[in-house]
């Protein structure tokens, strides 16, 4: 089942780590059929690594193809990857994490099993210091609910080659929380969905150098465009089906969230940024809203941790959860 398998790797300036994470996808117990390496334009010896290491590796059962992106842009990069890519399913992993040798092994039983789902939900295993633990895991098409817990990050979300491209691929204006946008413009597009839920894959590391980093000050600017890009996408969603005014209401509490983080970060632009779009965007709330937004704001500014978790609470209808498959 390996040849229905691409995976694709965004690279810029990994050199020094991308012998270990592609040394990783080769020890996999089943290969996929192809992986797809765009070099975005590295000014270190990326390009010459990859080449290097798909002339060892490749075979006639696991093509390995480089290819290169001169625009800058990890999207750009996957994009690239996904015009090539000629299987039926997609996979977008990264350049410095640690693939799971069991991974393909068990994708490929669960397409076989249910050969008509669009995405298949991966949840993933994720190291922060010295700290281990499952990403954000809530399996449920509500599309508010990854506007607060960011539960479809790239390396989730495994697509139906088709499905992604008639969805506009990932957008290239975005070089920040891009896979949280696709994630939400996904969910609202009503998938057929297959949540696995027996292990968490994969060992990512998040670290300083990682593309989102591990702090807000820093990239408040590419993030408020990401709000700004979803908010336009639920506004313009169909209010039947897709629960656009909870997803509001999910948009809204994200951002009190995000200038409490600022606030506690001491990022000042970042803050009147942040604030100046929730008096915007969100012009006419509700009092109960505004409260419990200045009291996630507060909470956050303070150093509170998981404050997505009180607003998930907040904003949660009767019934969440969905089956594993529909």
């Amino acid at each position: 089942m390996s040849n229905q398998l691409t995976v694709i790797i965004p690279i810029y300036n990994r050199a020094h780590v991308l012998a270990r994470t592609l040394d990783s996808i080769a020890a996999s117990t089943v290969l996929p059929a192809e992986l797809i390496l765009v070099d975005n334009n590295s000014q270190d010896d990326s390009l010459r690594c990859c080449r290097n290491w798909a002339a060892r590796h490749a075979t006639d059962t696991f093509r390995v193809t480089v290819l290169e992106a001169q625009r800058p842009g990890a999207s750009v990069a996957r994009n690239v990857g996904l015009a090539a890519c000629t299987t039926p399913y997609v996979y977008f992993f990264d350049s410095d994490d640690l693939f799971s040798d069991a991974f393909v092994a068990d994708l490929s039983r669960s397409i076989s099993a249910h050969p008509t789902a669009d995405v298949f939900f991966v949840p993933v295993r994720q190291q922060v210091g010295r700290r281990s633990e499952v990403r954000a895991y809530q399996p449920s098409a509500a599309a508010w609910v990854h506007v607060l817990n960011s539960q479809f990050d790239t390396l989730s979300m495994v697509f139906r080659t088709d499905y992604l491209r008639n969805l506009g691929g990932w957008d290239e204006h975005l070089t920040v929380w891009d896979d949280w946008e696709l994630g939400l413009r996904m969910a609202l597009s009503g998938p057929r969905w297959l949540w696995l839920t027996e292990k968490a894959y994969h060992h990512v590391i998040v670290h300083t150098q990682s593309q989102t980093g591990t702090g807000f000050a820093a990239t408040a600017t590419p993030i408020l465009l990401a709000m700004r890009q979803t908010l336009v996408e639920v506004q313009s969603a169909p209010s039947a089906g897709n629960n656009r005014n909870r997803c509001l209401t999910a948009l809204y509490y994200r951002t009190c969230i995000i200038e409490g983080k600022l606030k506690q970060e001491k990022a000042a632009a970042g803050i009147a940024a942040f604030a100046a779009f929730r008096r915007e965007a969100f012009p006419h709330r509700p009092p109960f809203q505004r409260i419990m937004g200045a009291l996630l704001r507060t909470y956050t500014g303070w150093g509170g941790r998981g404050a997505w978790r009180i607003a998930m609470f907040i904003v949660r209808p009767t019934q969440l959860l969905v089956p594993a498959s529909r």
